[in-house]
């Protein structure tokens, strides 16, 4: 049996502990508990982050509330953006030990994985594409990943050729996605557009939905290969600039901040950070403005290869997200210009 059809059947025949609740049902009670609809329940960091996000309360909100008035303070900003936002709906769902781990923002109806599966079997079906792969991304979320049957694989560089033929369907109870995905051929590493949206995205199963979903037309190949010319500029660019110490930093972020797992002493070991801040102690001069020795691209690649090979390793519970940041640390601009070297 294949990876995608052990998965199929797993998920299709999984119970899923989800509920539909609106925010004005849940109210924090302190620490990492919470009561939703009248019940305790123990948010994970993770889904209390998620929460968060939701109710647009930063980091930087949080640290000087923790400063000023310790965690009541941010039980009390949670439980007034809960009220002001609390005709909003969303899933929760719980993991095995019945810890709150995931939140879902619903817009519409909520698409259960059987026809997730349908969808990817048409897509497959409508476009001459082979399904290679398929992971789970989370309890509640997954990826499959598809391929032409049509090589076409790109020179961008000396030694960087790209198959392009790959794209990526990603699923969650409130929407599918569809993503366009390229292999580097040299080692492999899974890598996203740099566009911040989706090729396609549906959040029902209406009629519309499935056509829209299902099938590739030919403005849709197009606007395929519009995106991969981005990115193989931008390919371009990284290869040739050294990285500040600022794009260091954002490098570490990509694997700490969105791994959801991987600690911050292992990202900063990674991208070698402590190193180079300590060559630059006591230099009153902006971090974007210190020239490193790392090269863009190579950071760039360390972040894609560790979340496309060693997620496990590092205890990343979201590759794809980290795969997404990379496209963000790749597509942002560069801090070329007024360097000193270190």
């Amino acid at each position: 049996m294949s990876n995608y059809e052990k998965i199929k059947n797993e998920m299709i025949n999984k119970n899923f502990p989800i509920k539909k609740v609106s925010l004005g049902e849940i109210k924090h009670l302190g620490e990492n508990v919470y009561s939703i609809d009248g019940k305790d329940f123990a948010f994970t960091n993770e889904s209390e982050i998620l929460l968060d996000k939701k109710l647009d309360i930063s980091i930087k909100t949080k640290r000087q509330l923790a400063e000023n008035g310790g965690e009541k303070e941010i039980a009390k900003l949670r439980n007034w953006m809960l009220s002001r936002y609390k005709k909003d709906k969303i899933l929760v769902s719980a993991d095995e030990n019945g810890n709150i781990a995931n939140l879902l923002p619903l817009k519409s109806e909520i698409i259960p994985p059987s026809s997730f599966f349908q969808m990817v079997e048409l897509f497959a079906e409508n476009n001459d594409y082979s399904i290679t792969s398929a992971e789970r991304i989370s309890s509640t979320s997954l990826s499959v990943k598809l391929k032409s049957k049509y090589e076409n694989v790109i020179d961008v560089a000396k030694n960087e050729e790209f198959d392009i033929g790959g794209v990526i369907m990603n699923w969650d109870f409130t929407k599918i996605e569809l993503n366009d995905f390229y292999i580097r051929m040299i080692c492999t590493n899974g890598a996203v557009s740099l566009e911040e949206t989706p090729i396609m995205q549906i959040e029902d199963m209406s009629i519309d939905s499935i056509k829209k979903i299902s099938y590739l037309s030919e403005k849709d190949k197009i606007r395929l290969t519009q995106r991969f010319r981005k990115y193989a500029d931008k390919t371009l660019e990284a290869i040739e600039s050294n990285a500040s110490l600022e794009e260091v930093e954002i490098a570490k972020n990509c694997l700490h901040h969105h791994g959801y797992g991987v600690s911050k002493d292992i990202a900063e070991r990674l991208v070698n950070l402590n190193e180079l801040e300590a060559k630059v102690e006591g230099i009153e001069v902006p971090s974007y403005r210190i020239r490193t020795d790392r090269n863009v691209w190579d950071l760039y690649n360390l972040i894609t290869y560790t979340a496309t090979h060693q997620a496990k390793e590092y205890e990343m519970k979201r590759p794809d997200e980290v795969i997404r940041a990379a496209s963000g640390f790749l597509n942002r601009k560069r801090d070329i210009p007024m360097y000193i070297d270190i």
